[in-house]
């Protein structure tokens, strides 16, 4: 293992040698729920390789609702790299909505991490994604994490600006909710000088430039104090 408790298993499954796996579990005995200083399996590393996961889960029974030191799944991990091949695979093969099963593994679209972040919460930067885990999984695009976050604040801390469009006109998400600190997703897409974004949100003429959070700052104020010379947002 190097130091942070990865072994080659778990470097073949994250750059997607399945051949190097294969060898490793089969022919050497490589334990696959071997897991590294921060809780990941060679489940966990391989989610954005949808050949690694099928073989991991169907010829090794491998449990894709593990979770990882911080409380992610491979879902989780999936939805935060864009990988809708493997979220589709693990939500339609291994997701069945039994309450009375026991011991089973389900993938659930549902399932929160130590944070109290969803899986649509993780996918907030890839629009395909977040589609299809509101429209097909049905996942509720106002629900919160444990900062009192909705996808829309986490959308606004990337550049993108699809997700946010998507969720205010076609989910009617409320763009003046706030977060735990009293935030609006303008005055997180301020912070992080999006400007596409923070244009955005004000083109609706439902967000306020001068809202204050708790603290009495203002998305403006935010805006001014991050402007560079060449990509500032004000």
């Amino acid at each position: 293992t190097n130091n942070n408790g990865k072994t080659v298993l778990h470097c073949a499954a994250s750059t997607g040698h399945i051949d190097i796996v294969k060898y490793l579990i089969d022919e050497c005995h490589c334990d696959p729920m071997a897991i590294t200083n921060r809780g990941e399996t060679a489940l966990y590393l391989a989610a954005g390789d949808i050949n690694m996961i099928k073989y991991l889960i169907d010829e090794h029974h491998r449990d894709p609702m593990a979770t990882d030191a911080y409380g992610d799944t491979v879902l989780h991990k999936a939805a935060k790299h864009g990988s809708l091949d493997v979220m589709k695979y693990l939500i339609s093969h291994h997701h069945h909505c039994d309450p009375m099963a026991t011991n089973n593994k389900e993938c659930d679209p549902m399932a929160t991490n130590n944070k109290g972040e969803t899986v649509l919460h993780r996918a907030a930067s890839h629009i395909d994604i977040v589609k299809y885990l509101i429209d097909d999984c049905h996942c509720d695009p106002m629900a919160t994490d444990s900062n009192n976050m909705t996808t829309l604040h986490k959308a606004a801390t990337s550049s993108s600006s699809d997700v946010v469009k998507y969720l205010i006109n076609e989910k009617h998400c409320d763009p003046m909710t706030v977060d735990n600190q009293g935030q609006t997703p303008l005055h997180i897409a301020a912070c992080y000088s999006n400007s596409a974004v923070v244009e955005y949100l004000l083109s609706t003429g439902k967000c306020d430039l001068l809202a204050k959070d708790y603290k009495g700052t203002t998305p403006f104020k935010i805006a001014k104090e991050h402007v560079t010379d060449n990509h500032g947002v004000v």
